[in-house]
């Protein structure tokens, strides 16, 4: 038996029916991918024949050079949208910069070939972010060499009511020995004095304990013989408090506050890459489809109730509690500004993981723009792509070390916590479930640019996929009434969800769908029909058949006509199946 493990989590088997004859020529492939898929594929052949199957696996799947991916050749013909995300657009759009506001500069570094990655500031930022107008290029530098990769508070949103910033960067290089830098003070004090100065904290906490929040309305400064409450600053560092003192001992850790005015820092607890990585793992074989279960009449009454320890297995996978972390402290992050008026850092360890979820997901149920299906595709490339998430690592295009610790599923569980919101507010969102799955599908298939790549500069000087490879959003915009919303309203005030445990659920789409017995009845309303991409190179989007298809995915719950497209899809898909398997040789009842 041959088994082949994909980075998609995906599982392959190939069974082989044959005689005695043949029985030592009878072999299975099981390839297990990224996307949590099982294939098994069988072969009646022998060990040669079977080593030249899985040698062509391995060279498709691990090129030797990323320009081998899907992604260089594919060429379609609907419009670029490589444009989507301007930070000059997009960050007057915020308030950050502009004629109405003088406080903040774009601060760029060149990314081309003519520069070295030795002459950019900080290689794994952007090559434009807002920071304070203040601050010289002299003091700009200094507080990023207190950063860890140089990655320096930069600021990535304004609250339009309270003026608030949202900022986000790296540990600082404090050390055991709490190193400071009266740059990086001075770049922290420019942030906390962002808000506008007629807005008045308001105590999120209550007044029953003597909160953090209670004691900074409680200090005060004299400013011209006048008690001034000073504006607060938070820090939230997304890890917990034993990894940031751990990171002490490598130079590097949290701010010692005592050196920032009026500032506190919070710890929340979202474990690191290797956890997420191992948790997901968990989760993904508890729900591996029982390949002992039959629905034959022969198994005893009590065999469909499941395994009753399902709910202990979930969760000891930790994986829901995991999910409840980020949002919750993006929740936090959100009424700070909102309600304090105060700015917020948001940083973990190197601030590309759990920094980007966090941002990103306080500023969608902020901002109700990036809740439209534009305004998602460049909050994605802002926090995400240009920050310098870490797709090529964490994804591992093309590298056939399945053991990678590398990897890890950070921006899928990111895309389930968005999936939450829209679950609990879907009247909020332009976009529905469709749009997360096909993100969640081509993180992997490397068939736009997007995702290949660690950072911008990788994507821009070394890959050029701007010319040489299609962005995803080109396909989500030309296509977007397919991803849209058809219960959408325009919500301008912010969200703020439900995110214990027990208000929480598990993205089931994703994580069955190729499981058929976890499908949902076709008399729920529900259709599960995931086949973006797939149908262009068929040629039949637009045809009557896809048309007619599409509208039953949009019916309403108990509508006859979206059920009555589904009973004949049913049926014609059975006669295809029959005639199929009437005309193979290989046998299919192990798959």
């Amino acid at each position: 038996e041959l088994i082949v493990f994909g980075k998609d989590l995906r599982l392959v088997r190939i069974a082989v029916e044959a005689d005695n004859k043949f029985l030592q020529m009878v072999h299975e492939l099981i390839v297990f991918g990224k996307d949590l898929r099982l294939v098994r594929i069988a072969v009646e052949a022998d060990n040669k024949f079977l080593q030249m199957v899985h040698e062509l696996i391995r060279s498709l799947a691990f090129p030797t050079s990323l320009e081998h991916l899907f992604a260089f050749t594919y060429k379609p013909e609907y419009p670029d949208r490589w444009d989507v995300f301007d930070p000059a657009v997009e960050y007057e759009r915020i308030g950050l910069i502009g004629d109405g506001n003088p406080n903040w500069q774009l601060y760029r570094q060149e990314f081309s070939d003519e520069v070295p990655v030795a002459d950019c500031l900080a290689p794994t930022y952007p090559s434009a972010w807002v920071v304070p107008a203040s601050l010289d290029d002299d003091q700009i530098r200094s507080a990023a060499k207190y950063r860890s990769k140089q990655r320096m508070p930069a600021a990535c949103w304004m609250h339009p009511d309270t003026g608030a910033v949202m900022t986000r960067s790296s540990q600082p290089m404090a050390g055991v020995a709490a190193k400071s830098n009266a740059d990086d003070i001075a770049l922290l004090e420019a942030y906390r004095l962002a808000g506008r100065s007629h807005h008045q904290p308001q105590n999120l906490e209550g007044s029953g304990s003597n909160t953090g929040s209670q004691r900074l309305a409680m200090s005060t400064v004299k400013v011209n013989a006048l008690q001034v409450t000073p504006r607060p600053f938070y820090i939230a560092d997304c890890r917990g408090r034993v990894a940031a003192t751990g990171n002490k001992l490598q130079g590097k850790g949290a701010e010692n506050v005592s050196n920032y005015t009026a500032t506190e820092l919070y710890f929340c607890d979202i474990l690191n890459i290797h956890t997420m990585r191992e948790s997901q793992s968990a989760l993904a074989a508890m729900l591996m489809p029982d390949a002992d279960y039959s629905v034959s009449e022969s198994m005893p009454p009590t065999a469909a109730a499941g395994d009753p320890s399902y709910l202990s297995a979930m969760e000891k996978t930790g994986w829901l509690r995991h999910v409840s972390l980020v949002l919750s402290a993006s929740i936090w992050c959100a009424k700070k500004m909102t309600f304090e008026g105060a700015s917020v850092l948001v940083h973990c360890s190197d601030g590309w993981d759990r920094t980007a979820q966090v941002c990103a997901t306080s500023q969608m149920l902020m901002d109700p723009y990036y809740r439209t299906i534009e305004g998602f595709a460049v909050v994605i490339e802002k926090e995400w792509l240009t920050f310098g998430h870490k797709f090529q690592q964490r994804v591992a295009h093309g590298d056939p070390d399945f053991n990678n610790q590398e990897r890890s599923p950070i921006f899928i569980q990111w895309l389930e916590c968005v999936w939450n919101l829209t679950e609990q507010l879907p009247a909020a969102f332009e976009f529905d479930e469709r749009l997360l799955m096909f993100l969640a599908d081509h993180l992997y298939s490397c068939l736009f640019g997007n995702f290949i790549g660690n950072t911008d500069r990788d994507r821009w000087t070394e890959l050029k996929v701007r010319e040489k490879t299609t962005s995803v959003w080109s396909y989500v915009l030309h296509y977007s009434e397919r991803f849209t919303n058809p219960m959408y309203e325009t919500i301008g005030e912010p969200l703020w969800p439900k995110c214990a445990i027990r208000d929480l659920k598990l993205w089931e789409r994703y994580y069955l769908r190729h499981n058929p017995d976890a499908h949902p009845s076709r008399y729920s309303g529900k259709v599960w029909v995931d086949d973006y991409g797939d149908s262009d190179v068929r040629g039949s989007f637009d045809d009557g058949e896809s048309l007619e298809r599409k509208s039953s995915v949009l019916s309403s719950p108990g509508s006859p006509r979206g059920l009555g497209v589904l009973e004949e899809e049913e049926e014609e898909e059975e006669d295809e199946e029959q005639a199929y398997l009437a005309q193979t040789p290989l046998s299919y009842g192990q798959q």
